[in-house]
């Protein structure tokens, strides 16, 4: 049975093997919890530990932010090599305010899925921002849309914290995709 608000993941065997968004998450986890044991008998070798799936659960998670985005809108045609002007709102549903620093990126897509491989990444934007729990912002941003890009009917897809910077209650809902198709024609 897998208890709500638990934490599960993958422990790298060696700290050379975690990236830094993993090593802020562990430690920010590691101030929660007050003790965990590992106790391990019968090893012959202590040279060598792995630990694959490591499973903190019955803790609840502390209150955190989570950021996602809620609206995104194309305000004018552009053909590809053009500017065209998109409109997006980020929300933190989280309970807590969210001062740190992220990363906004904006795909042009040509299905109505995210983070597939058919997503082209457009612009990349580093944020700095203060969002108040419950609160949001809206982008009003110019992006260039690539003149060897897809063509035909596609769609803008936003994802805040792309670069996994925050950690956040869920990390699914960062993506949203615009509701209106844009068609874009090579010259």
């Amino acid at each position: 049975m897998t208890v709500p608000n638990s934490y599960m993941g993958r422990v790298p065997s060696n700290d050379r093997q975690a990236d830094s968004s993993y090593r802020n998450k562990l430690h920010f986890i590691s101030n929660v919890v007050s003790s965990v044991e590992l106790r391990v008998t019968d090893i012959t070798s202590l040279s060598e530990l792995f630990i694959d799936d490591l499973e903190i659960s019955g803790l609840p998670l502390p209150d955190v932010a989570d950021l996602q985005v809620t609206q995104i809108t194309a305000l004018d045609a552009a053909a590809p090599g053009q500017l065209t002007q998109l409109v997006w709102v980020i929300a933190n549903s989280g309970a807590i305010n969210l001062d740190g620093v992220w990363n906004e990126s904006v795909f042009l897509s040509v299905d109505e899925i995210a983070g597939n491989n058919d997503d082209q990444l457009v612009a990349t934007l580093t944020v700095t921002n203060d969002l108040p729990a419950g609160g949001s912002i809206t982008r009003t941003q110019s992006v260039l849309i690539p003149a060897d890009g897809p063509a035909g009917a596609l769609r803008f897809i936003v994802q805040a914290d792309s670069s996994a910077a925050i950690f956040e209650q869920n990390e699914t809902n960062n993506f949203a995709i615009a509701p209106t198709l844009r068609s874009f024609r090579r010259p």
